[in-house]
This record gives C-alpha cells, sequence and structure tokens, in this order.
C-alpha cells in the first residue's frame, strides 16, 4: 500500500517555484511601467509644446462649450498665486489653478476653473503697442 506517498504530491508546484514566479513577473511589471515613463518623458523632452499644445485644445474644448470663443488659438496661463492678482478687479473671484484664456485678435479674457468647468470672468483686453512689442 503506497497511498500515503501519492497524497504528498499532491501540488505540482512546490512554494519555491510559486515565490520565484511572483518575483519575476513583479520585475516585468515595474520594468514596463519604468519604460513607459522614460517613453514619455523623452517624448517630451523632444516636443516641450507639445503638453502645452494639449492644455490648450484641451481648455478650448471645454470653454467652447460654455461661451462662444473667437475662432484662434488663445495664449493660456495658469494661476498659481492669486495675490499677486488681487488689487486687479477682473482677478477679484480668481483662485490657484484657474486658467486665463486671452484671445489676442478678439480682445477677449477668459478666466476658466477647470475643476468646476465654470467660468468666472470674461471681459475685453485693451493691448498697447508697446504690450504688441513685447509679446513679439
Amino acid at each position: 500500500m503506497q497511498m500515503g506517498n501519492e497524497l504528498k504530491t499532491g501540488s505540482k508546484f512546490s512554494g519555491r517555484s510559486k515565490l520565484v514566479a511572483l518575483v519575476i513577473v513583479i520585475i516585468v511589471a515595474l520594468a514596463a511601467t519604468a519604460g513607459y515613463f522614460f517613453w514619455q518623458y523623452s517624448d517630451l523632452k523632444a516636443n516641450p509644446d507639445a503638453a502645452a499644445q494639449e492644455t490648450t485644445q484641451r481648455l478650448v474644448g471645454k470653454v467652447s462649450k460654455l461661451y462662444a470663443v473667437p475662432d484662434e488659438t488663445p495664449t493660456v496661463a495658469q494661476i498659481n498665486d492669486k495675490e499677486k492678482l488681487k488689487e486687479q478687479p477682473f482677478f477679484q473671484s480668481t483662485q490657484n489653478g484657474d486658467y486665463l484664456l486671452i484671445f489676442t485678435k478678439a480682445k477677449l479674457a477668459v478666466l476658466f476653473r477647470e475643476n468646476e468647468n465654470k467660468l468666472i470672468n470674461v471681459g475685453p483686453i485693451a493691448i498697447t503697442p508697446e504690450q504688441k512689442k513685447a509679446g513679439e
């Protein structure tokens, strides 16, 4: 009667081989993740304007659903320190993280809060000859 020996070998893989397989899977996953982020970094380094263009397109798409925007590509700036702008009436309700879209040909400024999908302020802008020279 050798039934006892047959019951001991019920598992095809030992605990050690399962551990080795798990470690290999983890290493492959980490290598794939590192490769993905390196590829993203290389792409951004090769084309630094791509991120800015994507942000501009995204914002214009969202704002155009809320307001009839001019048919031009705006200059976009993100508000990082609202305290520097608090003296200007246009920016009284701004928060850090809001976006300012300036449509120079249409002479229009749009203040947009993306996280709430909300227009904060819209108004005309005046561009003087000195400002045009500085922007060129």
